[in-house]
């Protein structure tokens, strides 16, 4: 027996011929007719005789002419039927003698039905081994080719081509669903599937809106991991398109699904021109193709959503990089105000904002001038929050150039975003104007948490530790204000305070209270001001960069590795002597 090369076009079954090597069977069958001096022939799957020769290099031929069927009815004994697949492939045709007619002849039709089921089992064999070695075959080289596809529709394209070259049909298609959870709920019309890639299918055919089978059995079976194969196309009754399957030449199916991490991707469709029962080694070849597709596709579809990932964050990135240029660079020259400031995104984006605005640039000279102090937190985080931000900025920079008060400032903000943004779109903000030559500050708040100020504790009695320091020296800055974006033409109340030397003016987002350690625990307002109080009471002289530094390292300590939860956003100001 030899393996012979893989059927290129749709037939059906297979022969004797296609095992015989070295015609060793052939002389068992002319041995045995001398034995039994009885003709004893070997006949193929259509009935033509094989013949062995004395020639090396061609062990057996067919008989040209063979017997005809009246000749062979005429002559027999009794036929032996050679099977492999549960498929007749050949008969042993043994004729009339004295031994096959004698009081042997039983045994002796046994004996030669034991040989012939010994060459089916090695037949039987010979077919397992070759569809290993077709499946083996189909798999490197698929492989191979997956590999070497440099799109989606070439790895369609070669995973259908395979599929009709190895299981010897002749046409398919390949059908892609939707995003959508397609094994959930298939379509009573093939809305939810795309014709990828097709073979010797009429266009006709692939636009037909309706199924193959009734209720697309066939793709649910098949998604659900079922090789669904149809002998004949017009005796199945699940098959509703019969006629329209006649006129296509379509005798039969084999259907299998491709699934990859348990989402159902599409379905590989094959079809004969015949009538043909498929073996199990066919299901399996076709299972290994769809296994190996499902992979490659998923694969290309993840490494595309992995460029686009990285085009994203790149994106981002950049985003991020515009942002952090929105925000001031350095604060303003100021003869007796030392400002500064740390703002940290927990995303690439953030809604947190902040500014420094020198005002009075053409009344007062650098270094006295007023400084408007702005600190911000829109509702959300990533990118809608950062051009909200944006938004919300550019608006509080237009009306501050009209040089109102901080109330009006706020109130015509808030108009703008009324007008501007979702109803669902909230900003707190809080703007101050502070005057260096008389240290007065004048601000609202639009719903932002209330700064703390901390006047000058040089020379008073420390506050013990787990004492609430708000309320002796230090005390919040509240003002009455809603949300900035609820509704239009809101006022917000202004305050007014004078500043003392060696006072400090901390504001700040609420991703610095809310910041959590391992335990969940939230860091809170209170450990806030125990932090500026500390750093300051430590350090009378302290700079605002430094308090600033101290602080948010304070948060980092106490949140330790944890995500931010927030952005994070603080504003200090230290009046000089």
């Amino acid at each position: 027996m030899t393996t012979r090369p893989a059927r290129a076009k749709d037939e059906p079954g297979q022969s004797i011929t296609d095992f015989l090597s070295d015609g060793g069977f052939v002389h068992l069958c002319a041995t045995l007719a001398d034995l039994l001096d009885a003709p004893v022939r070997l006949l193929d799957a259509q009935g033509r005789e094989i013949l062995a020769t004395d020639d090396p290099t061609v062990t057996w031929r067919l008989a040209d002419p063979g017997p005809n069927a009246a000749e062979l009815a005429a002559e027999r004994a009794f036929t032996v039927p050679m099977r492999a697949a549960d498929r007749v492939i050949g008969w042993v045709h043994v004729g009339k003698s004295p031994a096959t007619e004698g009081p042997l002849a039983g045994e002796i039709e046994q004996a030669i039905a034991l040989i012939v089921d010994v060459a089916d089992q090695v037949c039987e064999r010979e077919l397992e081994l070759r569809a290993r070695l077709r499946e083996l075959s189909a798999t490197q080289r698929l492989s191979a080719l997956l590999a070497a596809a440099q799109s989606e529709d070439e790895v369609l394209g070669i995973a259908l081509d395979s599929a009709i070259e190895l299981l010897g049909l002749r046409a398919g298609s390949l059908v892609l669903f939707g995003d959508g959870d397609a094994g959930s709920g298939l379509a009573a019309q093939e809305r939810d599937v795309e014709h990828r890639v097709s073979r010797n299918l009429s266009d006709e055919w692939l636009a037909n809106p309706l199924p193959l089978s009734s209720g697309r059995e066939f793709d649910k079976l098949a998604l659900a991991g079922d090789i669904v194969a149809i002998a004949d196309l017009q005796r199945d009754p699940r098959v509703q398109l019969k006629d329209r399957a006649k006129a296509e030449g379509l005798a039969s199916a084999l259907n299998a699904g491709m699934v990859f991490n348990g989402k159902p991707l599409g379905v590989i469709r094959l079809y004969g021109r015949q009538v043909r029962e498929f073996t199990s080694a066919e299901r399996r070849v076709l299972r290994t193709i769809a296994q190996h597709a499902s992979v490659a596709i998923g694969q290309a579809r993840l490494l595309r959503m992995q460029r686009r990932e990285r085009l994203l964050q790149r994106q981002l990135a950049l985003a991020g990089d515009v942002q952090r240029r929105m925000l001031p660079k350095s604060a303003p020259k100021s003869e007796r105000l030392d400002l500064s400031a740390s703002w940290e995104p927990s995303l690439e984006l953030a809604g947190d904002f902040f500014d420094f605005i020198e005002l009075d640039q053409t009344s007062r000279p650098e270094g006295q001038r007023r400084v408007g102090i702005v600190i911000g937190d829109v509702v959300g985080k990533g990118v809608a929050a950062a051009l909200l931000m944006s938004h919300v900025r550019a608006s509080l920079l237009a009306h501050v150039s009209r040089g109102v008060s901080p109330s009006d400032v706020l109130s015509a903000v808030n108009d703008d975003l009324c007008r501007d943004s979702m109803p669902n779109e909230f900003v707190t903000l809080w703007y101050g104007v502070v005057d260096p030559q008389n240290l007065e500050l004048v601000y609202a708040s639009a719903g932002h948490d209330p700064p703390l100020l901390l006047r000058q504790i040089e020379g008073s009695e420390p506050v013990p530790e787990g004492s609430e320091i708000e309320g002796a020296d230090a005390r919040a800055l509240r003002s009455d204000g809603m949300l900035a974006g609820v509704l239009p033409g809101q006022s917000f109340g202004e305050q007014k305070l004078t500043l003392n030397v060696g006072d400090t003016l901390a504001m700040f987002t609420d991703g610095m209270t809310d910041a959590r350690d391992f335990g969940d625990q939230r860091y809170g307002r209170a450990r806030l001001v125990r932090s500026v109080y500390d750093s300051v009471r430590a350090n009378a002289g302290i700079s605002a960069p430094q308090l600033v530094k101290e602080v948010v390292w304070g948060v980092r300590r106490f949140a330790g590795l944890a995500k931010l939860p927030d952005d994070q956003t603080i504003v200090v100001l230290r009046v000089r002597p």
